[in-house]
Formats: C-alpha cells, structure tokens, sequence
C-alpha cells in the first residue's frame, strides 16, 4: 500500500468547505448525504472522473467518528438530488458533528487518489483505494 503525507489547512464553514492541501486550494460545498447504493451501476475508466474527482466525491466511511455508510460529499451531494445534511450555524458544534470530519477525509483521500493516479498512470488497485485512516 503507497502512504502519502500531505500538508492540509481546513476550514470548515457553515456553507464552504475550504482546504488547502499541498498548496493546492480546494472550495466545496460543506454538505453532504448518506446514501444506500451508487448512482451508476457502470464501471468508468479513471480518465472520466480523476481529473475533477473532487465534484464527484462518493466514500464509504468505516469509523467509530461518524455513522458508517456511504456518502456523496459536496458538489455531488449537492447536485444529487438526495436529502442533504450540512451544518446548522448556532446549533452544530463543528467539533461534535460528523460533517466535518466525513467531507475532510473524503477530500484528502481523492487527493491521494489522484496522485496514485498521476504516479502510476493506472488506477490504484483495489488494495490501495482502501484507506485506512
């Protein structure tokens, strides 16, 4: 399995999600929504999606820190059509919602994703897509 270490700044706002990972800045919306299946059924080649990862953000989250499941993250879930959860200013705590710690692993693990890629010119192999954080 490739390890990386990145460098992140995060700021995650009630409406943007900002980060700056290896001097790289990436805005999103900071919303997200559980969901039960992917919304194709297809296999895709890496060249339809790597490039813009990012705005296509599906994970699946396996961790004592949020509800396990599948997420679209940002622009996707945005887009999704889906019930949307995002933060509530003056009633979320950033430090106790799932929100935040969902999307911001989610856009650091498509980072690593698309450097795997940039490295290897192929996709990561199964193994390497399992991020364990």
């Amino acid at each position: 399995m490739q390890k990386y270490h990145f460098l992140v700044g995060n700021d995650n706002g009630n409406s943007e999600h900002d980060l700056i990972i290896d001097g790289k800045l990436i805005q999103q919306p900071n919303v997200n929504c559980r969901v039960d299946q992917l919304p194709w059924s297809d296999e895709q080649s890496p060249e339809s999606f790597i490039k813009n990862l990012q705005d296509q953000l599906i994970v699946t989250i396996d961790s004592p820190s949020a509800r396990p499941g599948m997420y679209y993250v940002g622009k996707f879930a945005l887009e999704s059509g889906e019930i949307i959860d995002n933060l509530h200013v003056g009633i979320d705590q950033k430090c106790d919602a799932e929100l935040p710690v969902v999307n911001t692993l989610a856009q650091i693990a498509a980072v690593a994703v698309q450097r795997a890629y940039e490295e290897e010119k192929a996709s990561p192999s199964r193994s390497k897509r399992e991020w364990i954080w």
